[in-house]
Order: C-alpha cells, then sequence, then structure tokens
C-alpha cells in the first residue's frame, strides 16, 4: 500500500507532462498551420499592391481597375478554400472582418462604376455624362470610407498575426 501512495504521485506528474508536452505539440502544429495561411493571405493581398492603393486613393476620380483582381482572388480564396481559416480565433475573426469589407468594396465597385472612357485600365464612378454629382460624391465617399476599413482591418491583422503567431 505504501509503495502505491508513492509511486501515484510520479504517475500523475508523468501523465500530465505527456498531456503538456502533447498540448504543445498541437498548439505548435496550430501555428505553423496559421503561418501558412498567413503567408498565402499576403502573397494573395499583399501589403504593397492594392492595399497601398486604395490607402491613399480618393474615388472621386479614376481608379486603377487592376486593384480588383487581387480583391477578388482574396474573396474566392476564402469562399472556396475551407484550408484558408486560422486556428488564432482573433485572426480567424479579423479575416471574416476582412472579407466583409472587401465584399461590399467590390459590389460598390461593381454597382457603381464603369470603364472610364479613355481606357478599360482604368475606371470611375459613374460615366462623366452622369449629372448627379450629389450621387456620385456618396458613392465615392463609400468607397472611400470602406477603403479606409480595408486598411485599418488589414494593419490590425498583420499586427495580431505578428503578435500570435511571430509572424
Amino acid at each position: 500500500m505504501t509503495f502505491l501512495l508513492t509511486f501515484i504521485p510520479d504517475l500523475i506528474k508523468s501523465g500530465f507532462g505527456k498531456l503538456a508536452d502533447r498540448l504543445g505539440m498541437v498548439k505548435n502544429r496550430a501555428i505553423a498551420r496559421d503561418v501558412e495561411t498567413y503567408k498565402k493571405l499576403t502573397t494573395i493581398l499583399p501589403c504593397g499592391g492594392t492595399i497601398r492603393y486604395i490607402r491613399s486613393h480618393d474615388f472621386l476620380g479614376e481608379f486603377k481597375s487592376s486593384l480588383l483582381p487581387e480583391l477578388n482572388h482574396f474573396l474566392e480564396t476564402c469562399e472556396n478554400d475551407p484550408s484558408f481559416i486560422f486556428m488564432d480565433s482573433k485572426l480567424e475573426d479579423i479575416r471574416r472582418e476582412l472579407f466583409k469589407h472587401i465584399h461590399f468594396f467590390i459590389a460598390t465597385i461593381r454597382k457603381h462604376s464603369f470603364d472610364s472612357v479613355n481606357s478599360t485600365e482604368w475606371k470611375k464612378v459613374y460615366p462623366e455624362l452622369q449629372r448627379d454629382n450629389a450621387k456620385v460624391e456618396t458613392v465615392a465617399k463609400s468607397l472611400n470610407k470602406s477603403a479606409d476599413e480595408i486598411c485599418k482591418i488589414y494593419d490590425i491583422f498583420i499586427k495580431t498575426a505578428a503578435k500570435n503567431i511571430g509572424a
């Protein structure tokens, strides 16, 4: 009986130690997976591409239609790639929020912009001959606000990833 009483605490310690080791391994795998997802997201949507452009552009004027493929690729990947999620709940919440704002931004562009008269490489909110300037300004303000939100959320994402997964 005395033997069992001295043996049980050691058994419990070693069992908890193994459990802690396994939990550590699971956490390390989750972080490694999140780092891969982070790399994928920042490859699809790098800070120097569309994010930089929309951060400083005023959508009351013409804008490059080349910004749309990066944003569309992000939306398609979020919708169609089941592995494109984060195990870290904060990062996943931020990814979902980014998706929501990019979806709104793209939907607004699709609904309210047209190719420029001079080039299909540029878009503009309503054709040049549109007479309702108040509506043009309202849509442009909405796009500017949406672009600001996207950049703000993107910045939060980058900072949170650095803090939570060391990316």
